[in-house]
């Protein structure tokens, strides 16, 4: 049986690693940027706000010496780290049950010195009894620093990624256009050279 504490740890285990080449992700849930078979290329001009997504991401990527303080007991959960080069995360987590699925819904803000950078959303809805990695449903959504919506994605149980665009059509997205699966739920990027996290205080 699938219980919430499993999917806690989870996000932790992937919280504290930084791998992929130079830069690492935050997890908040897998998910991947695969949409069926292929798809022309002319398609992917219709996912230009995945690409604001990423600029977004990788312009408060977290580097250096960092000091993690989590509190996974209260509710809602709360995970801070505070990097080095001045870039700082907030996870805030919650979690309910019903007869059938187990929800957590995931806030990240990432913040650059006093500057929000984004907050990315992430619900993500997974059955009682399930293998492993399993999940019904992923919905993820993008703010920019203002709180502007820039872009939401929706992975389903096949792995199939639907991506809204503001002022556009609900599109599946083809695994030709190449969108790393972090970009669709990573919540952010560090530098995967740095040390880990050490425990201590981080005030966001």
């Amino acid at each position: 049986m699938r219980h919430g504490p499993c999917v806690v740890l989870l996000l932790i285990v992937a919280i504290g690693c930084g791998s992929n080449g130079t830069k690492g992700t935050d997890g908040g849930g897998g998910g991947g940027a695969s949409g069926g078979g292929g798809g022309a290329p002319a398609i992917c001009a219709s996912f230009a706000c995945l690409q604001t997504v990423q600029d977004l991401m990788t312009g408060c990527v977290g580097g250096g010496a960092c000091v993690s303080q989590n509190d996974l007991v209260s509710t809602p959960m709360t995970l801070a780290r505070c990097y080095d080069n001045g870039v700082k995360t907030l996870i805030t987590i919650t979690t309910t049950t019903d007869s059938s699925n187990y929800t957590s819904a995931t806030t990240t803000k990432v913040k650059k010195g006093a500057n929000l950078c984004y907050t990315r959303n992430n619900t993500t809805v997974t059955p009682m009894q399930a293998d492993a990695g399993a999940f019904v449903s992923m919905d993820i959504t993008t703010l920019d620093s203002s709180g502007t919506l820039v872009a939401t994605a929706h992975v389903d149980a096949n792995a199939v990624t639907t991506v809204t665009c503001p002022g556009g059509a609900p599109t599946v997205l083809p695994a030709s256009c190449g969108v790393s699966p972090l970009v669709i739920s990573g919540s952010f990027f560090v530098d995967a050279s740095g040390p880990a996290c050490t425990s201590g205080t981080c005030s966001f």
